[in-house]
């Protein structure tokens, strides 16, 4: 299953709690990893109860809403910890959601051409009140379709000079496991 090193996961959380959203889209969700953890960690204690079981979603102060193509990745943790869990295409649905104030999107655009993913940013971009934080590979790291799902290959390379025109609200995270593989599983 495909997942962050804990150097991205980190700054993600320490971005996310810079933003302080009120909502949150997880464009390419996976299986929840991000969306379980800033559940955890941003939302108001008063939310978990004592016994730990289930969040108390009538207390929650954020909306995480997520989108995943390969619909074998949703499980539990996205119907514990999502508000809503889109399956399908992120261009698609980005285009056709509302507005949040984060859009998240954890390494997802090197599985995109290089055209679709600018296509994909400038739409996530457009529909954030905050911030879009983004991590992904810098270059091009080759990966093939992993667990069969053919949209983990990755499809195109990023440096942050592609980022540049993204001036507002942004904050880019280097997925450094594509050049010290022993950094995720």
């Amino acid at each position: 299953m495909p997942t962050s090193p804990e150097g991205a996961i980190s700054r993600v959380l320490q971005l996310i709690s810079i933003a302080r959203p009120r909502s949150i889209l997880d464009l390419g969700c996976g299986f929840g990893e991000y969306g379980f953890l800033i559940r955890l960690h941003r939302e108001d204690t008063r939310v978990w109860p004592t016994h730990w079981s289930q969040p108390e979603r009538a207390k929650w102060a954020m909306r995480i809403d997520g989108v995943e193509l390969h619909e074998p990745y949703i499980g539990s943790v996205h119907h514990t910890m999502y508000d809503r869990v889109i399956i399908g295409d992120a261009l698609s649905e980005v285009e056709r959601l509302g507005r949040y104030d984060v859009v998240f999107m954890g390494n997802l655009i090197e599985h995109l051409t290089k055209e679709a993913g600018r296509q994909l940013l400038d739409a996530a971009y457009e529909r954030t009140d905050v911030a879009l934080i983004l991590v992904t590979p810098f270059g091009f790291a080759p990966f093939d379709a992993a667990e069969e799902n053919v949209g983990q290959r990755h499809r195109s390379g990023w440096y942050p000079s592609d980022f540049a025109c993204y001036r507002r609200a942004f904050s880019f995270v280097e997925d450094l496991s594509s050049r010290y593989p022993g950094l995720s599983s």
